[in-house]
């Protein structure tokens, strides 16, 4: 049996949910529920409610609220870049009328999906509605299920960004993170093909459920050492929030669920390389945590491996020079977040420099300074070396390509300001919240952009 490719999953996928509404109960609820969505007034409306309702934590829902309206105008954007026309099924016409011709992503699943990340636990009783909305959008025949998909993906990643999540929360999965399987796509110039739009956002599902099993299980082994930690006593598991049994279930499910899910749905190099990743990550978790310089690697290849999934998964190969910039600026991360720990933990004058991570004892300043020092270079040289190379992506008016390099080592010295003061922890939270690195990024996004497109 020859398997059904992206396109023809979503489309099955679609014709089996909007046939449900051919009960004429199910589509009145339909049918209301996008109404209620519309340019996320439902969402909108939310969060000034609760806000005057519980007016202690008055700022969080006001946040949320905020963050909703930003992720829905996001969302608007992408349909006018995108431009993907709505589903037109034989003999299921749309239950209702839209407002735009084009269908990704859903901004109804956008506002829905960054309105129950912001706002939880404050909107906790905004999780069946919030369901039910994605689901409506494709009863009416209004989206296909990789649109919706897309939506709860921005939505979740704006919520993560800017919702002040908990540190390595258990039900983000490294959401934040996971965005990197867009990479291989983006740097080959085939972000915005038909097959990657509907095959991103599967990567992006199946690498988030993958990355959870790993926090699970990581989080319930190590729920005695999080406690003593000044960020990770937040997390679900070490807080008491969700029982270490529970946590161990859930985490072995799906890290048995996401390659067989893998190998049906994309292909099984998609599948092999997510199973990579589990075995390192679960190794990891079990032993590998505590083998110096082994423990660093093994974090290296978890980004290595997202920033990878997208070339086998779509066809794109990968060039040696993606790869080894991409592992080196992995390292600098990794080993800046290691430097930045143990900087924080003689800053606060802990007798027990181990507490909160076993392998601190061993690792000395000067040896994790040379690590981040020796991959920021690495990630820089081999950036330049593939920005000169000659060819690779047509010339164009300007020599993009070569001009890139400016803001790539701008970002690469900002981020090391980061890490020789010992405050550069989460690589996500490092890149999204400052400013400065932010518009570099954007300068980097746009001449990046301009040598793929060959302009």
């Amino acid at each position: 049996m020859t398997p059904l490719s992206p396109e023809e999953m979503d489309h099955r996928l679609l014709v089996v949910l909007r046939a449900c509404g051919s009960d004429a109960r199910t589509a009145a609820v339909a049918r209301a529920l996008p109404h209620g969505g519309e340019h996320g007034a439902l969402w909108l409306a939310a969060g000034p409610a609760g806000a005057a309702a519980d007016r202690s934590r008055r700022p969080a829902w006001l946040r949320g609220t905020a963050l909703s309206c930003g992720a829905h105008l996001l969302s608007l954007g992408l349909k006018r870049v995108v431009r993907r026309r709505r589903p037109l099924l034989p003999g299921h016409a749309p239950l209702v009328r839209t407002t735009s011709p084009h269908s990704f992503a859903s901004a109804s699943a956008t506002a829905a999906a960054v309105t129950l990340g912001a706002l939880r636990p404050l909107g906790a009783g905004l999780s069946l509605p919030a369901l039910a909305m994605c689901l409506s959008r494709l009863v009416v025949g209004g989206h296909y299920p990789s649109d919706v998909a897309a939506g709860a993906g921005v939505g979740g990643l704006v919520a993560g960004v800017g919702g002040g999540r908990r540190a390595g929360g258990v039900a983000g999965g490294g959401g934040v993170k996971n965005v990197l399987v867009a990479a291989a796509p983006a740097a080959a110039g085939d972000l915005f093909r038909r097959q990657t739009l509907h095959q991103l956002p599967l990567l992006f599902i199946l690498f988030t459920a993958a990355a959870s099993a790993v926090y699970l299980i990581n989080d319930a082994r190590d729920a005695t050492a999080d406690r003593a930690h000044p960020d990770k006593c937040r997390r679900p598991v070490a807080a008491g929030e969700v029982p270490v049994p529970a946590a161990y279930a859930a985490g072995a499910l799906l890290a048995a669920l996401v390659p067989a899910a893998a190998a049906v749905l994309c292909n099984p190099a998609t599948a092999a390389l997510l199973g990579a990743y589990l075995l390192m990550q679960l190794a990891y978790c079990l032993s590998w945590k505590n083998v110096l310089v082994v423990d660093l690697v093994v974090v290296t290849a978890g980004f290595l491996l997202r920033a990878m999934i997208g070339g086998p998964a779509l066809g794109i190969p990968l060039s040696r020079w993606f790869l080894i910039t991409a592992g080196f600026g992995a390292l600098f991360m990794v080993a800046a977040k290691r430097y930045s720990e143990a900087l924080r933990t003689a800053r606060e004058q802990r007798t027990d420099k181990g507490a909160t991570r076993a392998l601190l004892r061993e690792y000395s300043d000067g040896y994790l300074r040379f690590v981040w020092q020796l991959a920021a270079g690495g990630a820089v040289l081999a950036y330049c070396l593939w920005a000169l190379e000659s060819g690779g992506t047509p010339a164009g008016v300007l020599p993009w390509r070569q001009l890139s390099m400016i803001p790539f080592i701008l970002a690469v010295l900002r981020y090391a300001v980061f890490a020789d003061r010992g405050t550069a922890g989460a690589p996500e939270n490092v890149v999204l919240r400052d400013r400065p690195l932010a518009v570099i990024a954007l300068a980097w996004t746009g001449l990046y952009a301009m040598a793929v497109a060959g302009v």
